[in-house]
């Protein structure tokens, strides 16, 4: 190579040398900025783009599988569909199937049971699963736990007189009550009848509240109950556990001793989540939940809200006078601010 050197031009080997290596540098530069996108940040081995074809195939025998998987039976008879077709149950001459939420198939064990005239039993719950259904010979009842869906027989359950109730899952024949697909302990189906709803932050609320054979009972426990007047007894408000006949006003299964049938009324007094006491008030006495309020004039007294309440003296929060407060001027906002800084 020829440089200019003084006057002169000269021939320079370490020159030749120097700009060789830096070619070498740059060539290395411009690849490396090339093959970075595809180090991965762990710097593991370079990994190729997979042609396009080759993923679109896959896609579509993935999707294929799924379709497979999850297709119901050309010839499948559906009985029931809820949850908006997220559960359904389906028969065909030989199988049974049951469609849960992740929308897959799944065959349940139906040994024993008459196919042909298996049907559901309309009126069970409205929730997805525990559903009965019934053939010539049998009742049975949809259960689900760990191991998934799996078809249980109501055993003793008449399919003649077998009748399933809307919301939760009590159910009656000629003999016996059911609860989710087991007799209620022996109690008698005679005068049955439920008696409005649980669950007012619930959808749906659930009937777990019914009168049999003069008592009053709440599900699941056989074992208590209370003796009531089942013509006339009721549920105050509804999704209220308070409940009157013609003689005594209860909560749940517990007796308000002091409270009056005949004037009683039931008034929630909630925070913004829905939770807080309930008073109910008759013309004899108030009581915040189960507890009396002894200072209460029953004839001025009512709810504000925030388990918050008032009469003509007093400002309550539960069975306690809350001091310092002017019942007259007291609002909801006041209990409110209460609530939220005490």
């Amino acid at each position: 190579m020829w440089v200019l050197r003084g006057s002169g031009l000269y021939k320079d080997s370490a020159i030749l040398t120097f700009m060789k290596i830096l070619i070498a540098i740059l060539v290395l530069i411009g690849a490396g900025a090339y093959l970075v996108p595809y180090i991965k940040s762990d710097h593991q081995a370079l990994e190729p783009q997979r042609p396009t074809e080759v993923v679109q195939t896959e896609m579509l025998l993935e999707e294929a599988q799924e379709e497979e998987k999850t297709a119901i039976p050309s010839d499948a008879i559906v009985l029931v569909t809820r949850d908006v077709g997220r559960f359904q149950v389906s028969k065909d001459s030989e199988h049974l199937y049951v469609s849960g939420f992740g929308g897959e198939i799944k065959e349940v064990s139906s040994e024993g049971v008459d196919l042909q005239s298996l049907s559901y039993i309309e009126g069970t719950s409205m929730m997805a699963g525990r559903q009965y259904f019934k053939d010539k010979a049998r009742v049975y009842y949809i259960d689900y736990d760990s191991t998934g869906y799996k078809l249980i027989t109501v055993e003793g359950a008449d399919p003649g007189s077998f009748k399933a109730y809307d919301y939760g899952f009590l159910a009656t024949d000629a003999n016996r009550i059911y609860f989710m697909g087991a007799p209620f302990g022996s109690v008698s189906p005679s005068n049955f009848k439920i008696i409005g709803k649980q669950g007012r932050y619930e959808e749906p609320a659930t009937a777990d509240y019914f009168v049999a054979d003069g008592r009053f009972y709440i599900v699941p426990d056989a074992s208590k109950s209370v003796a009531v007047d089942v013509d006339t007894f009721v549920q105050i408000k509804e999704y209220e556990p308070f409940f009157k006949d013609k003689n005594r006003v209860y909560y749940r299964l517990d007796i308000l001793e002091d409270a009056d049938p005949k004037t009683v009324r039931v008034e929630p007094s909630d925070d913004d989540l829905g939770r807080g006491v309930t008073y109910v008030i008759s013309s004899s006495a108030v009581y915040a939940d189960t507890e009396k309020v002894t200072k209460a004039d029953p004839e001025t007294f009512s709810a504000v809200g925030y388990s918050y309440a008032k009469d003509k003296n007093f400002v309550y929060r539960g069975t306690d006078v809350v001091p310092g407060e002017d019942p007259l001027s007291f609002t909801l906002q006041r209990a409110a601010w209460l609530h939220h800084n005490n």
